[in-house]
Formats: structure tokens, C-alpha cells, sequence
């Protein structure tokens, strides 16, 4: 049948889908006949001469399946193609139950997969009635002119080889089996190669012993009593696996013996593109709920700047009291260091969820490994002995001091997680490296040159070669979702090949593992600045500053910090006020502090409205965590500095008097 003679009916509910198949189909030959819905379809399909039907499954008025039930039941010889979007086998076995031929997903991104569809069923129809209209035929000429048999004969030949011509060159799997021996009379190419048997292997073999996974004399057709004509099953292969396939069952006569057509349509890519799909929707859920974590943090890192900079503003003016009383200051200054390691830690919070910038300096990793090794021996239990080994005198590595911490804690709680039903020990060993030929190592990055070496190991339960080839994928973990799951080493190779260095990891079954961190040494740079005291000379004036915040602890403070350094300070704790009392006197202050989140109008639009209203006022903006405006663009529009909270008293001192003096 040509595409010229072919006449096919499209019913889809989606306008865009229904136009570019009936565009497609028109363009190569084919008459086509479109409805907006099943009822509509119905009714064409009664009304209208149809060869091919393509049908979507959701649909108001009359769904898929009711279509598929009411034209197979008018007429069971046309092909009925469902076309649509759902990609669930419990759907595509309910809509070939009921009378479908294939079944087409949507979006269709290559219509040749359509087109190969609608070809095949076309000549699977044309096939089925070329073969009834023979069996007549043959009956006619038996009955009517039994002289004429050898002809007839002759002619059953030529048709019985047309016939394996076609199945011969068909892309889906045929065989036909013997329904009273149970042996295979014919397969094609597309069989064997599925089942992985040649096909003279195949022809005379009982079914069940090659390709069928049921066991003699259970057969779902012949011995069952199951009318199945379509099902979801599965076709042994020779080396014992199972492919999971759509069969199509339809008896035939064949060589003048009663047979069972079987037809098979390969369902692993099916599959396959489910599951990848699964994953990929479970990656999409980590992903969101990595963001959701990240906006969390943001949040809590503007309410705990708030909470610091009345801390470490207190505690500075509280030194500087007790300095001017030479009264001792060790205590006080021991809370303003613990302060500004908590200023630290909200750093660090608002890194981990990326939303921070990194910054790379000389860091000795000895430190900060000390650090942690006290916190691991504080929360991991006593069964796990921990044991550390720094060498003297490791050098320093350019990296972000976070990004270590993260590195180690991530290696700790995997190592612990290793051992966490048997006990064990983890060790961490720190240590200078020379690498002169990195090929052994088995990293192309890596060049030879001095490096600080970071080893954990731990006697843990190991790994095998299969597990370690991804355990730098991103989401691959072998906890469950309540032991924590996520990035985890991929984020360790990332932050590694970041610093210029390379990882190499050492385990086996039940022989405990161990990770290799190469980090190149920078000897040569400055050290980094020890914590000390805020300096007791600090820049002066007398100017009037008008500092603007919600939270009226922190605008306090500020107050008291720059009134001890001489400054005229007035605070207003709304925003909406603050711009009254400068449009009524534009001149009445000098500068203008204020926080950037704020009810009402944040500090970013206050800053605009002033710079209309005076372009040359001075303005500061403060932020504890915003997306709203960077340093970058605030300093765009006019504004003189932007600090990040918590603010201290010496980078708020500078700060004010570089914006004052331009």
C-alpha cells in the first residue's frame, strides 16, 4: 500500500502535537484525517474510509483506551498506533490489551521512529489480510477444482517465500512455532540476534528449550488457556538472560500447519530511558533540596552577623574601657576572639552552601587539622581510636581554610562510617612530599615539585574495585538516605583539583581504605596574619552620621562605637523615616549607614532615593547575607563602602573615614 492510496487518521487532543503529525504524514504522500478528541475520532473512523489509526491515550471526552476498544471492535484488521506522552508500561500493556498494534512515545524527537512504526504495522495489516484472503482462496480451489492442487500448490510456494522475504527484512522479532510439536518453524535475523543463536540452530528446536523462560507444558497460549495476544514477557538468550520484551501472539497456517505468529518488540531501551529518567528526577529532588538548604543558611547567617556585631561591638568598647582604666583586658579578649570565630563558622556556612565567595591564602593545614581531630575525638564514639601524625614543620598550601576543614571532616565521617558496627582506627597523617615523577601517581594534572601530604585511612570494611571507580561521581553513595547522602567526594575532588593537587585512593574488601591528598607546597609566600587585638589608635571625627537599621541593638552599638571616636551620631530604626527627615533637610548629616535588608525599603533602595535627593552625600551600606545588590554594583551607583557584617570597630573606624574624606 502507498503512501498515495493510505489514508490515516490522527486523534490527539494537542493541537501542536495532532498539526505536526498530520504535517509530517501529508508531506510524504499520505491522506490524513485529524480529530481534536476521541468521541470525534470515533466518529470519523465510522464515517470515514481509514487505513492506520494514530491515537494519544489522555484525552477529554473519550480517552485512548475507550478509542482503541471501539475501532478494534468495528474492525480488528486496522492498525491502531498510540502515540503519547505517558511512558508507563502499565499503561502501553493496557492499550495493547485493547486492540493497540505498537506503542509511540511523545515528544517525538525523530518522526523516522513514527514513520518506521506506522510502515511496519501498514505491512503487518497488509500481511494478516493478504494471508486471510489466501486461506479463502486456498479453501475455494480445494473444494472447487481439487485438479488444479499442484498449482495451487506452486502458488502457496511463491507466497510462503514473499512472506519470509518480508519477515526476513522486518526490524522486530518473528518466530513462528508448531502449535502441535512445540518447534520452531521459522525465526528472522532480528530473533537470532536477540537470543544470540544462529538461526539453523533455532529451526527444529521445541521453544521453551531456546528463547521461552516457561517450562515444558505451561505454555501461557497452548496449555494455560490464557487467550494473550499482546503481553510484556521476557526471551531467554543462549547465555541465560532475560531481554524483557512486548510479545504479539496471532495464529497463522503455515507450510499447511497449523502455527503461532510471535512477534517481539524489545523493551530495554524502554526500560532503560525509565530508570535514567527516575535518577535523573532523584537528582533534581537532592539538587532542590541542596538549594532549599542554601537559602536557609543565607538566613541564618544575616540574623547571626546581627547577633555578632552587638557582640564583638561590646566587647571592643568593653577593651577599650578597660585599656583607658588599665584594668585587665585577657578575658574580654578571649570572647572577641571566640566571636570572631563565629563570624568565621557563618563564612563557612554560607561556603558550604555556595553561596559564599572562596578565597585562597597560605594555609598550614596542620592547624586546622588539630582542630579538627579535637572536635572528631569529642563526637565520634569510643570504639573508633583515633590516632594523628603531623610532621614538623609541613608547609603551607594556597587554599580556602573552609575548604580544608570540609576535606577533612568529609574523609573523618566516611572513614567512621566504615567502621561504625566493628569499630576500628582512623588515622590522619600529615607530612612534606617531593613528587618527582608523577606518572606513578596516575594523574596527567600533576606536575613534580614539593607537596603537603594529607593521608586517612582507616580498617574499615574497604571497598571494591566496582565501588571505587565511582565514588567521585556525583550522588553515587553507599549510605541510605538517614546516614546522609549527597556530593561527598566529588566535591573532595573538586576542592583538591581546585588547589592543584591530586587524590589517589587504596582499598580492599575487608582490608580498610586509604586517601592520598596532594597539595603543592608554597613556601614562599607570606605567612598568614595571627589573630590579635584591634589597635588602640583608630581614625577620628567630628562629623554627623546618620546610622539607619531595624535592629536597634545593632544601630546602638554603632552609635557607641563611632560617638567614643567624636562622631555626631543619630539612629532611626525605619527606613521610611530616615528618607523624611533627609528630603525636609538634605545637609542635616555628613553620612549615612545604613543595612541593606530591611523591612519597608531595604538599604539599597534607601541609598538610590538619597543619592537623588543629594548625589553627593556620603553613604555605607551593611550586610550580614543579601542577594539583592553586591559590593560591586553598590559602589556602581555611588555608594562609598560596603562592609560585611559582623562589623567591628577598626574596619568600621576606616571605613567612615574614607567615605568622609573621599
Amino acid at each position: 500500500m502507498t503512501s498515495e492510496q493510505t489514508t490515516i487518521l490522527v486523534i490527539d487532543d494537542e493541537d501542536a502535537v495532532r498539526l505536526s503529525i498530520a504535517y509530517y504524514l501529508e508531506d510524504l504522500g499520505f491522506n490524513v484525517i485529524t480529530a481534536e478528541n476521541g468521541k470525534i475520532g470515533v466518529n470519523k473512523f465510522n464515517s470515514e474510509k481509514v487505513d492506520l489509526v494514530l491515537v494519544d491515550l489522555r484525552m477529554p471526552e473519550m480517552d485512548g483506551l475507550e478509542v482503541l476498544e471501539n475501532i478494534s471492535r468495528a474492525n480488528s484488521e486496522i492498525p491502531l498506533i498510540v502515540v503519547s506522552g505517558t511512558g508507563v508500561i502499565s499503561d502501553a500493556l493496557e492499550a495493547l490489551h485493547q486492540g493497540a498494534w505498537d506503542y509511540v512515545l511523545k515528544p517525538i524527537i525523530d518522526f523516522s521512529v513514527l514513520m518506521h512504526s506506522i510502515e511496519t504495522n501498514l505491512e503487518k495489516a497488509r500481511l494478516k489480510k493478504e494471508n486471510l484472503r489466501y486461506q479463502h482462496h486456498l479453501e475455494d480451489m480445494v473444494a472447487e477444482r481439487t485438479s488444479e492442487f499442484e498449482k495451487a500448490n506452486e502458488k502457496l510456494t511463491r507466497n510462503e517465500q514473499q512472506f519470509r522475504a518480508i519477515l526476513d527484512n522486518i526490524k522486530i522479532g518473528i518466530t513462528i512455532i508448531d502449535i502441535e510439536t512445540r518447534k520452531i518453524a521459522y525465526v528472522n535475523p532480528t530473533t537470532a540476534e536477540m537470543v544470540g543463536y544462529p538461526i539453523e540452530e533455532l529451526i527444529g528446536q521445541k521453544c521453551h528449550v531456546t528463547m521461552c523462560p516457561c517450562r515444558e507444558n505451561n505454555c501461557k497460549v497452548l496449555d494455560l488457556g490464557l487467550d494473550i495476544n499482546s503481553a510484556e514477557q521476557v526471551l531467554k538468550t543462549r547465555s541465560e538472560n532475560e531481554i524483557p520484551i512486548i510479545k504479539t501472539v496471532t495464529r497463522i497456517l503455515f507450510q499447511g500447519r497449523d502455527c503461532l505468529l510471535e512477534s517481539f518488540q524489545d523493551l530495554r531501551i524502554q526500560k532503560e530511558a525509565m530508570a535514567e529518567k527516575e535518577l535523573l528526577e532523584k537528582q533534581l529532588r537532592h539538587v532542590q533540596r541542596i538549594e532549599a538548604i542554601g537559602t536557609l543558611a543565607g538566613g541564618i547567617a544575616h540574623d547571626f552577623n546581627n547577633i555578632l556585631s552587638v557582640i564583638l561591638g561590646n566587647t571592643q568598647l568593653a577593651i577599650m574601657e578597660a585599656s583607658e582604666k588599665k584594668q585587665k583586658t585577657a578575658h574580654m579578649y578571649q570572647v572577641q576572639k571566640a566571636g570572631q570565630r563565629a563570624a568565621d563558622l557563618v563564612k563557612q556556612i554560607l561556603t558550604i552552601s555556595r553561596q559564599g565567595e572562596l578565597e585562597k591564602k597560605p594555609v598550614y593545614i596542620s592547624l586546622i587539622m588539630k582542630d579538627v581531630v579535637k572536635m572528631l575525638r569529642a563526637t565520634l564514639p569510643a570504639t573508633i581510636e583515633i590516632v594523628s601524625n603531623i610532621e614538623k614543620n609541613t608547609g603551607m598550601t594556597m587554599a580556602d581554610p573552609t575548604q580544608i576543614h570540609q576535606i577533612l571532616m568529609n574523609l573523618a565521617t566516611n572513614a567512621a562510617h566504615a567502621m561504625s558496627r566493628s569499630g576500628g582506627v582512623l588515622s590522619l597523617e600529615l607530612k612534606n612530599s617531593t613528587i618527582n615523577d608523577p606518572v606513578v601517581y596516575m594523574d596527567s594534572s600533576l606536575r613534580p615539585g614539593a607537596y603537603v601530604e594529607l593521608v586517612v585511612s582507616d580498617t574499615g570494611h574497604g571497598m571494591d574495585q566496582l565501588t571505587m571507580d565511582r565514588i567521585f561521581d556525583p550522588y553515587y553513595t553507599t549510605k541510605s538516605m538517614d546516614e546522609g547522602t549527597g556530593l561527598g567526594l566529588a566535591v573532595v575532588m573538586g576542592i583538591v583539583k581546585n588547589c592543584g593537587g591530586a587524590i589517589m585512593v587504596e582499598s580492599e574488601p575487608g582490608k580498610g581504605s586509604r586517601f592520598d591528598l596532594l597539595f603543592p607546597r608554597a613556601d614562599n609566600v607570606r605567612q598568614p596574619e595571627q589573630f590579635k587585638p584591634s589597635p588602640v589608635i583608630l581614625p577620628r571625627g567630628s562629623e554627623r552620621v546618620l546610622i539607619v537599621d531595624d535592629e536597634e541593638q545593632i544601630a546602638t552599638i554603632g552609635k557607641d562605637m563611632l560617638t567614643r571616636l567624636g562622631y555626631q551620631v543619630h539612629i532611626e530604626t525605619n527606613s521610611t523615616e530616615a528618607l523624611k527627615i533627609l528630603e525636609k533637610n538634605p545637609e542635616q548629616y555628613d553620612l549615612v549607614i545604613s543595612d541593606v535588608t530591611m523591612p519597608k525599603m531595604p538599604g539599597d533602595e534607601l541609598a538610590e532615593k538619597l543619592l537623588k535627593i543629594r548625589p553627593d552625600i556620603r553613604i555605607i551600606l551593611c550586610s550580614g547575607y543579601t542577594t539583592r545588590i553586591t559590593e560591586k554594583e553598590a559602589r556602581s551607583m555611588g555608594i562609598r563602602e560596603y562592609l560585611i557584617k559582623p562589623i567591628q570597630l577598626e574596619p568600621l573606624a576606616t571605613a567612615v573615614r574614607r567615605a568622609l574624606d573621599g
